[in-house]
């Protein structure tokens, strides 16, 4: 994560063959600390391995992600950030994308 104006930037890498972050599916999923408290904060797809998380306070700490009881909301499929996977075959796991998971980093 670095820092770019009241922006951060979040670059995303992963092992193994895949397409790189997807678009994004929903409009939640970020929270900064600043001042004692958590504030939900927008974020947009910069390309296919960053994110860009806007209107970051000078005084925010703490970046998490997907720290909610139900992240992913009341259907599948529903988080903010997935990213690209090659399927690993037909007896599980056919899908072709992977949710981020849930994370705290220090600012």
């Amino acid at each position: 994560v670095t820092r770019d104006g009241d922006s951060l930037l979040l670059e995303v890498t992963h092992l193994g063959q895949g397409g790189g972050i997807l678009p994004l599916r929903s409009a939640h999923g970020f929270e900064v600390s600043a001042n004692g408290r958590w504030h939900s904060v927008p974020a947009t797809r910069e390309d296919s391995s960053h994110v860009r998380i806007h209107n970051v306070p000078g005084t925010a700490t703490k970046l998490r992600y997907a720290w909610y009881s139900n992240p992913c909301g009341e259907g599948c499929f529903g988080c903010m950030v997935y990213v690209g996977v090659r399927p690993i075959g037909k007896s599980s796991g056919e899908e072709d994308s992977l949710p981020l998971p849930p994370f705290v980093v220090r600012l």
